[in-house]
């Protein structure tokens, strides 16, 4: 498969936080369109076409550092049970 052809809509890093499975691999998820729940559906297929964003990358690659960026601050939301305090880095405000 040619690289970054599988563009997700969707991270898979928030997805992983409804993993069914220890390694974060798999969510059970329900098909609106079949009318067809399924279980154990690999997170890697889920919310993604070919070149969503486009075939030249640019986008997907921005994306990917903003996910890269937010993933550990959604993790320790999860684990904490809090959001991160006020005009913090993390809050998103820069003054």
């Amino acid at each position: 498969m040619p690289h970054n052809k599988d563009q997700h809509f969707n991270p898979q890093f928030y997805l992983r936080n409804f993993a069914t499975d220890e390694n974060g691999r798999s969510i059970h998820l329900y098909n609106i369109a079949r009318d067809r729940s399924i279980f154990g559906a690999s997170i890697a297929g889920q919310c993604s076409r070919p070149y969503f964003y486009g075939k030249d990358g640019r986008s997907e690659s921005g994306l990917a550092m903003l996910e890269d960026a937010a993933a550990p601050m959604f993790r320790r939301m999860i684990t904490e049970r809090k959001l991160p305090p006020r005009h913090s880095p993390e809050h998103g405000l820069h003054e």
